[in-house]
């Protein structure tokens, strides 16, 4: 049994599994979050036991493990982040050469009654543009390595986290496990001491994020920009995608939207330069349902959001006051319109983000997880 005796000094410890390398120099949110939810629970205190990297280097964790486990070592649980791709799948040439590795580890962490939780990350591959963008053959493999993945988790895990719950509904085999909440956390980054938003009428709004249609179509966003001059927008995003997609946005663009493609720390002066974060997008399905990474990168920074309602993102905004729903370009350009002359508006706004950052910490993403994989169960994060 795999049961901590309370009267012992002995540390806390977890298993933090996920099956790809584990570090700080990723660009992408499906990188960057492992890397923050393991040192969080650093942060909280537990021995952090990895069973991370390509499958010869999770092979060998999973031996040492064992043996540790063997002679007596307690874990309080395990956590798993998947990655975008299926376990099998996820060394560099994609070559499947342990299929069923991971899957024989979580059984034996269940064997010893060792809690597992799984944050379940992307359910890109059940809409229509990932049949569009990925050829039959290679589509044919994924999809049940997609499907397979999910069959075996629910054998054996505890406790589903997502993204968003709205996932839910495209995830197949998990709907009866119990399942809870997860967005991303966030950073307290230090620009709140920062001249309070300009006084001229000016407003600086940034958007970081991606611009290929369909998942991300902004012209309704570009085009409530150049209806209202006094609002300015700085578009980040990899200058790549930029290169394919710039001919379909050039129609819309105008003098007070400006292109910029910048990652990492170097993002951090257009955080502080700006009054604004701002995430609109066509109605999209897959969209709709999602967190995304920057919104709490923005909160970190103490900036008020603005976002289409109706999605899973506009809903957190309005349950939490951290900034405006809108749900049309005209009502994008009315509110832009507004802003630039309601300064004190936008300044409650921000010490409402500065306010709320705590309970938004990768530290509090960590003890949530802590929590629900311990015999004290509690409520959902929301």
């Amino acid at each position: 049994m795999n049961i901590r005796n309370n009267m012992n000094n002995e540390p806390k410890r977890m298993i933090f599994h996920h099956p790809l390398p584990v570090n700080d120099d990723g660009t992408s949110a499906s990188r960057k979050r492992p890397w923050k939810m393991l040192k969080a629970f650093e942060s909280i205190g537990y021995e952090v036991f990895q069973v991370t990297g390509y499958s010869q280097e999770r092979s060998e964790a999973i031996e040492v493990l064992k043996n540790e486990i063997k002679k007596g070592k307690i874990f309080d649980f395990v956590y798993s982040e998947t990655s975008t791709m299926p376990t099998a799948l996820a060394d560099r040439d994609h070559i499947p050469r342990r299929p069923l590795m991971d899957f024989r580890f979580f059984q034996f962490a269940h064997s010893k009654n060792i809690p597992i939780g799984l944050f379940y990350r992307d359910v890109h591959w059940k809409f229509k543009f990932y049949k569009e963008k990925v050829p039959l053959q290679k589509r044919f493999f994924a999809l049940a390595g997609y499907y397979y993945d999910l069959w075996a988790y629910h054998r054996f895990i505890n406790h589903l986290f997502v993204p968003s719950i709205k996932i839910m509904k495209y995830v197949p085999f998990m709907n009866n496990l119990p399942h809870t909440q997860l967005p991303p956390g966030c950073d307290f980054n230090h620009c709140d001491t920062k001249q309070n938003p300009s006084t001229e009428k000016e407003l600086r709004t940034l958007y970081v994020g991606g611009i290929k249609p369909p998942i991300y179509n902004l012209i309704p966003m570009l085009k409530s920009f150049r209806a209202i001059h006094k609002a300015q927008l700085t578009l980040c995003c990899r200058q790549k995608e930029w290169e394919e997609v710039s001919e379909f946005y050039k129609p819309y663009l105008s003098d007070n939207i400006t292109i910029v493609h910048l990652s990492g720390n170097d993002l951090a002066p257009l955080y502080c330069q700006s009054d604004i974060f701002i995430f609109v997008f066509s109605p999209e399905t897959y969209t709709q349902v999602a967190l995304p990474f920057k919104i709490f990168e923005s909160i970190g920074y103490g900036l008020p959001i603005i976002t289409s309602s109706g999605s899973t993102c506009g809903e957190f905004i309005e349950k939490n006051h951290l900034g405006w729903t809108i749900s049309s370009e005209l009502e994008l350009s009315d509110l832009l319109s507004r802003l630039c002359n309601d300064k004190q508006d936008i300044q409650a706004k921000k010490q409402r983000v500065i306010q709320s950052r705590n309970k938004h910490s990768w530290e509090k993403r960590a003890e949530e997880v802590a929590r629900l994989l311990t015999p004290t169960k509690g409520n959902q994060l929301t």
